[in-house]
């Protein structure tokens, strides 16, 4: 039987959020931020462990969302910009 200790959330937030003309990841949400909600949510799940991609604007969302206090592992994409074909 599988438990939640057993599942992992991988949160992908890498986009540079062209469209939104802001940074999508920063935007208000409820008493915070989107990305902090969605790692509000996640953690609160009891999975075994929350990682968290970033790429475009990596420097500035680590630091308005204090990811290190989060205890979130976080890695940065540098080829954010890479586009996927599938086959």
């Amino acid at each position: 039987m599988i438990s939640g200790k057993d599942i992992t959330v991988l949160i992908m937030a890498a986009g540079e959020s062209k469209r939104m003309q802001d940074i999508k990841q920063l935007l208000p949400w409820k008493d915070s931020n989107f990305l902090l909600e969605i790692i509000k949510t996640a953690k609160n799940s009891r999975v075994g462990s929350v990682h968290l991609v970033l790429g475009a604007h990596a420097a500035r969302i680590v630091d308005k969302c204090s990811l290190n206090d989060l205890h979130v592992d976080y890695m940065i994409n540098p080829n954010w910009q890479m586009v996927w074909e599938i086959v």
